[in-house]
């Protein structure tokens, strides 16, 4: 019997392959500068393909959006000084 497109499998390169371990390098803590504080909220105006390319890729590396936020925040203070 002929296999027909609905029960062919899908040809997409690279899907299967299964990726190399990588090393991993030792990122310093950052401290938590919302630790014992009150919480409140930031709102932010932005277009929408931003939004949706944040919260895309801190999905992809599997942040919240906060901590990402938090982490940019610390890397801004670290760069630009306190």
């Amino acid at each position: 019997m002929a296999r027909t497109k609905k029960d062919t499998p899908l040809n997409i390169p690279g899907l299967a392959k299964r990726a190399e371990p990588q090393a991993v390098e030792k990122v310093e803590d950052i401290p938590d500068i919302a630790a014992g504080g009150t919480r409140a909220t930031i709102n932010l105006t932005v277009t929408d393909e931003l939004k949706w390319a944040y919260k895309e890729w801190c999905t992809r590396h599997r942040l919240s959006q906060i901590d990402a936020f938090k982490e940019a925040f610390e890397l801004l203070q670290a760069k630009h000084g306190r």
